[in-house]
């Protein structure tokens, strides 16, 4: 198992504060935690995706966020890690 560590958030590109877990655990796949909308914000995500290069979390990951936000739904990456699950979920939370 390894674990993944990025400088910046591949959402919004805010810096990240910590990769280090909190739970003793180390799983495969990215772990950071940011200072979004004041508040700080706990991501696991799966390495199997090219987050950092992908063009969808270019164009809405920070919009993704604020409608997280917006819902109250902050515990959205304790289950889905891979980015077709916050695809379908953003496509879900999104209906207006």
């Amino acid at each position: 198992m390894g674990l993944y560590k990025t400088d910046s958030c591949f959402f919004t590109k805010i810096e990240v504060i910590s990769c280090d877990e909190t739970d003793g655990k180390q799983l495969d796949g990215y772990y950071y935690r940011i200072m979004f909308n004041d508040k700080v914000r706990e991501i696991r995500l799966s390495h199997n995706d090219d987050w950092e290069n992908d063009k969808w979390i270019k164009n809405y990951g920070n919009d993704f966020l604020n409608l997280i936000d917006e819902k109250e739904r902050g515990s959205f990456f304790q289950y889905a890690k891979t980015l077709d699950e916050v695809k379908v979920y953003f496509n879900a939370i999104n209906i207006k």
